[in-house]
């Protein structure tokens, strides 16, 4: 009984011993001097990287002792760290990340940090099935909220911050023309929901990919609609017919078909011969998805043709 008594009496006096690789949740988190915020600041730490903890005995439990991949050694704030020895690491990475896209305080450096680090993906392969995909089409979004804060007002910095990532990531950014701005090419999340269509991943893509591809102008031009549609949520329910937002999607149609059919004298047909093929086509994109999506815009498809196709 004394024996343990002496061992309580050791582990209650001698500080924890804290080791392990910890990966670092927080873009730009100081690596400071001391265990003090009023430290020198020897370097920034980048998001996602891994420090090596250096067991060091330590009193105050708000710091870590750790060492960069250089070697550099400093103290670190223990909430912007995860134990890699724990299980949870995805988890924990992609709710850093979202926390920070809905976030109205995340700063353009700490998107820069993140989009980095997800850059490194396909090299680090840490990451793998569905847990790099959803962080493959995190990347994506981290980039449209780069290109929406360099876009901001006139900055010539940003300009000039633009231009290296247009270089950069030709294929991921259309550049904008006469006025517009940049954005991001949807077929960055059209790609991932062919490939993996019916799948979680490629129901989440296929979502970002009717939200970033633009949509026409169509006023009340019921084959302008039409064709727009098949573009965008027609394709999404192609996919993912039973998919997570296969419902709003298709009522979103419904309801705009309910508004431009309405009164039948006022529907606006357009001009142009491809009227005819626009409308064949929609309807052969119908008869590849599940009956109750032909059933839904049969009423409005049949007004459009007595009107407009005689």
């Amino acid at each position: 009984m004394r024996r343990i008594v002496l061992v309580l009496i050791f582990f209650m006096a001698v500080p924890y011993i804290f080791g392990g690789d910890r990966l670092v949740l927080k873009p730009s988190s100081p690596l400071y001097l001391f265990p003090d915020k009023k430290s020198e600041i020897l370097r920034r730490l980048g998001f996602g990287e891994i420090v090596q903890s250096k067991n060091e005995k330590q009193n105050d439990r708000n710091f870590r002792f750790v060492s960069d991949s250089s070697g550099l050694s400093g103290w670190v704030e223990a909430q912007v760290l995860f134990d890699l020895e724990g299980r949870g690491a995805y988890k924990m990475i992609l709710r850093s990340i979202d926390r920070m896209l809905y976030s109205t305080n995340t700063g353009l450096n700490e998107f820069e940090s993140v989009f980095q680090y997800l850059n490194s993906l396909e090299e680090n392969g840490i990451y793998h099935s569905d847990e790099y995909l959803y962080l493959k089409i995190r990347r994506a979004v981290v980039l449209v909220r780069i290109l929406e804060m360099l876009q901001e007002g006139e900055n010539k910095r940003m300009e000039s911050k633009l231009l290296g990532y247009l270089s950069k990531n030709p294929e991921d950014i259309i550049p904008g023309e006469k006025g517009t701005h940049a954005k991001i090419n949807p077929n960055l999340f059209w790609k991932i929901a062919e490939e993996f269509r019916g799948k979680g991943p490629g129901d989440f893509a296929a979502f970002l990919g009717v939200k970033h591809t633009p949509e026409a102008d169509c006023k009340r031009d019921v084959f302008c609609f039409i064709g727009d549609e098949r573009k965008r949520r027609i394709r999404y329910l192609q996919l993912n017919p039973n998919g997570n937002y296969a419902n709003v999607f298709a009522n979103q149609i419904s309801k705009r078909f309910e508004t431009l059919t309405k009164d039948l004298e006022t529907i606006q047909c357009g001009k142009g011969e491809a009227r005819k093929e626009i409308y064949e086509s929609f309807r052969r994109d119908l008869q590849s998805l599940p009956y109750r999506y032909g059933k839904k815009y049969h009423g409005f498809l049949k007004k459009i043709q007595k009107e407009c196709l005689p």
